[in-house]
Formats: structure tokens, C-alpha cells, sequence
């Protein structure tokens, strides 16, 4: 994690330092394997490959170096470094994935369990003792002790922490109910409270599809029966969570895990548009906005990627790379199987409520005010 590299005396969140240190080094690396992996096979055989998801996938790796080479010119070299992180890193590897066989999968998806695991019990400890493994120097902005684990800021954890497991939840070497146990209690630690909620929802609802569909294996399961057990589980969880989050009943319990602004931040992130000037609607704010955000919105982030997007890169930016990317969300969405849809559309709601996709980190955001 970010955290790591700094203790580490690399000063990839901290201003200063080289330009090259605001790469992550498992960006170097995969880089070297993507174009190792091109000078192997060829774009063609590249295309052959991935068939269906090809041409999304090259549309959306052109977006993105577009974007970078205009946020170069605009911003320097400090402002593109989370677009070579977040963004072009899993696009470039995604080809990658196609080499493997199925018991590679499995292996990997081992492997993934193995550090989720890992992140989550790391995540519990530190919530229960008070102590963060990798501390985090911009803590006094929270009211309340979060977790950071290994995966730096709790919004990030709480992102890929919560799509994963549910992405595993199909593997019968990982039991999905200790899975699922594990990642919530993780969250909680988090202080996530959006990803908490979605997670739950969308785990049970998974779930009970799951025990349903071998139930029905042995003994029969009507379709209306099992449409009607979905509908009152997620039901139950909504008022559960209705009345734990923004009702009484849970304050006591749960009050270490709120957030004061946390709810107000998602909607005041829509004034920044009044401030904006009509070039700016169309190509992106200016470098000195970003500098005093906290002035316009009262919050160091904007607590919305696509929002964040369309500050760095304008109507036109903006568009081409949201195109771009749900175009290929959706061309994988379109060919998966139950598990990884569910898996996918808790990324993409999580990803909403947080600017995790539009920033490297949160805590570089703060220190650039």
C-alpha cells in the first residue's frame, strides 16, 4: 500500500519527491509485463485472444493514454500518476488473464482469498486494538478510529475488499458464509457505511441464490417460492439497515463507525458547478481549483469519481472516458455468469459513492490544499 511505500521512504503520497515515485512500483511492473506480453504475441494475436472484449478493451486503453497525454500538457507529471495506477494498470493487464487455463484460475483466486484474508483480519485488529499497522499521518480528519489495513485509505479497502469476496463467493474451496462474515466485519472496521450496505444487500442476496439453487438440486425449489425468499431477505436488510444508519435504534452500537459529513459530502460535491466557467464545463477546471476545493465544497475530495473525472477532464474528457469505460464494465457484465454480474455491480455502486477512481489517494488530495 501507499502507506508502506512512504514508510519506506519513497514519497509516493507526500509532496516532493521525484515524479517517478508518484507511480506506484506495481505499476512499473505490470507495465514491463503488458509490453513484454505485446512483443510476444502481437496485437493480433491480442485480438484473437480476447474476441468479443476486444474492441471495447482497446477503445477504453486509448481513452485513458489520450487522457494522460492531455493531462500531462495541463497538469505536469503530479496529476496523472493515479491515471497510470487506477486506470491504465488493470486495462493493460486485463489481456493478461487470457493465457491462463481454469486451474490457473483457481489458483489466483486462492491466492486473492488468501490476501483478502489476510487484509480483513489485519482490518479487525487493528480496529479492536486501537492501533494501525501503517499509520496514517492525516487521521485527525476522522471523528472515529478506522482501519486502514494494508490497502492504505479505509475507501479503497472497503472497494476492493467488498467486490472481491464476492467475487469468491462462486469457489467451493472458500465457504461463502465465513467469507461473507469476515468482509462485514472488515467493512464495519472500515467505517465504510455505503459499501457495508451494498456489500450485505448483494452478498445475501447472492447467497440465498447459492443455497437455493443446491436445494433445489436435491429436493425441488419452486421459482415463486425462491423469488419470494429473495424479496423478503433483502427486504429485512433494507429496514435493518434503514434503522440502524439513520434512525435511533443503532447509535449506540454503531456510533463509532458514522461519519458527520460523510452522507452531506455526496451532495454538496454538486455545488463545485456553479464555480466552474463555461471552457472549464468543457475541458476540465483549472490546476489552482483543485488547489482550494476544500473552499468551494467544504471537503478535501470530491466524494464522486465520475464528478472527479469531470473536473480533471471536462464535457468532453469526461464523456470519452465514461463511454469507454462502462462500455467495457458492460461487455464483460454481458457474458458472466450470476457471480461475477453481482460482483460487478457491487463495484460499480461502491465506486459511486467514494472518489477512489478519480485520485491515487485521498491523503495526496489533502496535502495538494
Amino acid at each position: 500500500g501507499s502507506y508502506f511505500l512512504e514508510i519506506s521512504g519513497i514519497q509516493y503520497v507526500s509532496e516532493g519527491g521525484p515524479a517517478i515515485y508518484k507511480i506506484h512500483l506495481y505499476s512499473y511492473l505490470s507495465i514491463f509485463i503488458f509490453l513484454l506480453h505485446v512483443l510476444q504475441t502481437g496485437f493480433k494475436k491480442i485480438a484473437v485472444n480476447l474476441k468479443f472484449f476486444y474492441k471495447p478493451w482497446l477503445l477504453l486503453l486509448l481513452s485513458i493514454v489520450y487522457l494522460i497525454v492531455y493531462g500531462l500538457f495541463k497538469f505536469g507529471t503530479s496529476g496523472m500518476a493515479y491515471v497510470v495506477d487506477t486506470l491504465l494498470v488493470p486495462v493493460m493487464l486485463f489481456p493478461i488473464m487470457f493465457i491462463f487455463n481454469q486451474k490457473q484460475y483457481r489458483n489466483i483466486a486462492r491466492f486473492l482469498f488468501i490476501l483478502l484474508a489476510i487484509n480483513s483480519f489485519a482490518a479487525i485488529f487493528e480496529y479492536i486494538s486501537g492501533f494501525q499497522i501503517f499509520s496514517f499521518e492525516y487521521e485527525e480528519h476522522w471523528i472515529y478510529f478506522r482501519s486502514t489495513a494494508f490497502l492504505s485509505h479505509p475507501l479503497n479497502n472497503a472497494l476492493i475488499v467488498s467486490f472481491l469476496a464476492i467475487f469468491l463467493f462462486k469457489y467451493r474451496f472458500i465457504n461463502p458464509v465465513m467469507l461473507f462474515l469476515l468482509t462485514s466485519l472488515a467493512l464495519f472496521c472500515f467505517g465504510a457505511r455505503t459499501a457495508t450496505f451494498i456489500f450485505i444487500c448483494l452478498s445475501l442476496f447472492e447467497l440465498v441464490t447459492i443455497y437455493v439453487v443446491q436445494y433445489r438440486r436435491k429436493r425441488g425449489f419452486g421459482f415463486n417460492e425462491f423469488l419470494l425468499l429473495k424479496i423478503v431477505i433483502m427486504g429485512s436488510v433494507f429496514v435493518l439497515f434503514y434503522a440502524i444508519f439513520y434512525l435511533n435504534f443503532g447509535q449506540r452500537i454503531f456510533e463509532n463507525l458514522s461519519m458527520d459529513n460523510s452522507a452531506r459530502s455526496r451532495f454538496d460535491v454538486f455545488n463545485v458547478f456553479q464555480y466552474l466557467s463555461f471552457d472549464e464545463y468543457l475541458f476540465g477546471a483549472r490546476p489552482e481549483f483543485f488547489d482550494n476545493i476544500i473552499f468551494y465544497i467544504d471537503n478535501f475530495v470530491v466524494e464522486n469519481f465520475v464528478i472527479g473525472w469531470f473536473l480533471f477532464y471536462g464535457i468532453v474528457g469526461s464523456s470519452l472516458l465514461i463511454l469507454t469505460f462502462y462500455k467495457f464494465m458492460f461487455s464483460i457484465f454481458s457474458v458472466s455468469q450470476r457471480p461475477e454480474r453481482v460482483a460487478i455491480l457491487a463495484f460499480l455502486i461502491t465506486s459511486i459513492s467514494n472518489n477512489s477512481l478519480a485520485i491515487t489517494h485521498f491523503s495526496k488530495k489533502i496535502i495538494s490544499t
